[in-house]
């Protein structure tokens, strides 16, 4: 059976990777995603996001997984991650998430992030 730490690198492979579907069917229906701005999204609403960031992206994001912490039900990631962009510009940003998990599934995750990198999105 995999650990809780082994589901949620799984789900931010898949997801960097550019399957979204996959990392999706790794977290719960009722799942609660939180952006970096604090607002909150269930999986439609995710799925949504990632479509409008699609067509933006020229190749999948590189990530860099730098450290795990796990305790019970959570598991915190710190990561970087960089992808050149269809504007001509690289986005480039380092992360902490912090997931939690029921019976192996993702119930929820925070993003922290550097905000202003994501201005080489417009």
């Amino acid at each position: 059976m995999p650990t809780n730490r082994d589901v949620v690198l799984d789900h931010m492979n898949r997801i960097a990777g550019g399957d979204l579907e996959g990392a999706l069917a790794l977290a719960a229906d009722d799942a609660v995603f939180q952006g970096p701005d604090g607002s909150q999204m269930n999986k439609a609403q995710l799925r949504a996001l990632f479509a409008q960031l699609g067509p933006m992206l020229v190749n999948p994001l590189e990530q860099e997984i730098v450290g795990t912490t796990c305790e019970g039900d959570r598991v915190a990631v710190e990561a970087r991650a960089h992808t050149p962009l269809a504007n001509g510009k690289l986005y480039s940003n380092i992360y902490h998430f912090l997931f939690e998990l029921r019976e192996g599934v993702i119930v929820a995750s925070r993003e922290y992030c550097n905000t202003r990198a994501t201005e080489a999105f417009l």
